[in-house]
């Protein structure tokens, strides 16, 4: 995690995410936000407080078992409250409402890709935590490939979303803006590319072996 990646909510004190996801939050017209990021420590807190059975302490995911989502823990998860107009504004810039029962539960894309964050970076971002305190982020480089009719361009039939380590994507789409705002909330590290039909079967050949973003 660099110093640049977990970044203040402009107009939300106190409340933090990793850059990308407030980049998404912009584009989706900066809707007031409940709850954000989440130290480690605090989910710590809160797990040991549920399962110790102290009052007040709810129901909650233990941040030492990284094969659980840990959104929030990871910086990549936003609480907001659903309306329709955000519901679809939300949507549109690549957030995922993954539980039916947390309508209000925004987050990334991949979410798994992220590393769980321990302590904020220092104000203004320049320096970094100590390297103890610090876990690494887990992206990889993405690639958004738009597939054509022929090899000279055409309508775009789909783009997918690819990365090294082995997850795509598709995107239901053929606004080529809309898939790159989409391609933004999975950390999209390189501008959209134009491959021919034959290029687009390999994709889809090599996305066969790879596994489904969540």
């Amino acid at each position: 995690m660099s110093a640049l990646d977990v970044i203040p909510l402009p107009g939300q004190p106190g409340k933090h995410a990793r850059r990308v996801l407030v980049d998404a939050w912009r584009d989706a017209g900066s809707p007031p936000v409940t709850s954000a990021g989440r130290l480690y420590a605090e989910q710590k807190r809160l797990y040991d407080g549920w399962r110790a059975g102290k009052p007040g302490f709810n129901p909650a995911d233990n941040p030492d078992d990284e094969s659980q989502r840990l959104a929030h823990v990871r910086f990549g998860a936003l609480d907001i409250d659903p309306t329709p107009d955000r519901i679809r504004r939300l949507s549109g810039v690549g957030l995922i409402r993954p539980y039916s029962y947390e309508p209000w539960h925004w987050e990334l894309p991949s979410i798994r890709n992220y590393g769980i964050v321990r302590s904020l970076p220092a104000a203004g971002g320049s320096t970094t935590p100590p390297e103890e305190s610090e876990e690494d982020d887990m992206r990889s480089p993405a690639m958004l490939y738009t597939t054509a009719n022929d090899k000279l361009g055409g309508t775009p039939d789909s783009y997918i979303i690819t990365d090294t380590n082995g997850y795509y994507s598709v995107v239901n789409t053929s606004d080529s803006a809309h898939a790159t705002r989409l391609g933004k909330a999975y950390g999209i590290t390189v501008d959209a590319q134009w491959v021919t039909k034959s290029t687009a079967r390999q994709i889809a050949a090599d996305c066969a072996k790879m596994r489904p973003v969540n």
